[in-house]
């Protein structure tokens, strides 16, 4: 496949350009606005049969530059594939992981093309396309385990995930649900000690005190830090491990006056206030 650049003016398109009947008849308006603001950063993409111009990828930016009255960029193809298509997309992050999978096992198994050439076409190595067609294989297997093909994958569709996501998650997977789970990124509640009652508890105060933060414009770690200062001021009689760990705590470090206020116990912050009149005095601290 060889391409030419070139900048059409509309009257030329007007002439030249078809478009096909599958692209909707939609535009988009964020991709309008970049056009305006920042002028064209990728050509539309044409191949040329029989003196005219079939669309092959760019159409909103097209309709974009036609509402704007302005030249188009264009990259003129003597042959066009479906495989360019999908590697065009899949870079740009247009086409769903599953698609991807399903568009190369059909390119396979069914069009006979080499992996070779699907491997260039996706920039990829041989192996990566061997994981693909392997990843689609499986998916059908577990899709069959589940009852209905055409609901699973629509189901998966619905969700888009990434190549890289759904590649992970059917290898590690062994029944329809564990796949769908790790593609929503459902995962089992990790057994830490706590009953369900307490982790209700934990989460509820967790997102309370995100609200806190972004409402303040404050770290999590500042926060707690302010809590436990209050608590102690107003509970001293609380036990003494329940402040005195300085380093089990994330992103904080001790020896800070803060952190010594903050998860010491109070016969400590006694001492370190005491410490730091001691120091600014000149006295020596025993």
């Amino acid at each position: 496949m060889k391409c030419r650049y070139y900048i059409a003016t509309l009257e030329e398109l007007e002439k030249k350009l078809e478009i096909p009947q599958y692209y909707p008849q939609t535009r988009s308006i964020n991709i309008c606005r970049s056009i305006d603001l920042l002028g064209i950063l990728q050509p539309i993409i044409v191949e040329e049969k029989d003196g005219k111009w079939i669309l092959r990828d760019g159409y909103n930016r097209y309709i974009c530059l036609r509402q704007l009255n302005r030249d188009v960029p264009v990259l003129i193809c003597d042959g066009y594939t479906d495989t360019t298509t999908i590697a065009l997309n899949y870079i740009r992050g247009k086409t769903c992981g599953n698609r991807i999978l399903q568009f190369v096992h059909y390119l396979y198994s069914e069009k006979n093309v080499k992996l070779e050439d699907i491997a260039n076409a996706l920039v990829k190595s041989v192996k990566t396309v061997k994981i693909y067609i392997n990843t689609w294989n499986k998916l059908i297997e577990l899709a069959v385990k589940y009852g209905n093909i055409t609901e699973f994958l629509k189901h998966i569709d619905s969700i888009c995930p990434s190549i890289r996501r759904i590649v992970k998650c059917v290898a590690k997977s062994t029944t329809p649900q564990e796949v769908l789970d790790c593609i929503t990124g459902v995962e089992k509640p990790v057994k830490i000690g706590y009953t369900s009652e307490e982790l209700k508890t934990m989460e509820k105060l967790y997102k309370q005190i995100s609200n806190i933060c972004t409402k303040y414009n404050k770290t999590r770690v500042q926060i707690l830090e302010e809590l436990l200062q209050y608590l102690q001021l107003k509970y001293p009689e609380y036990p003494e491990n329940v402040y005195n760990n300085t380093t089990s705590i994330p992103g904080v470090s001790g020896g800070s006056h803060a952190n010594a206020l903050a998860f010491n116990p109070p016969w400590a912050r006694r001492r370190h206030i005491s410490v730091q009149l001691h120091k600014r005095r000149g006295e020596r601290v025993g």
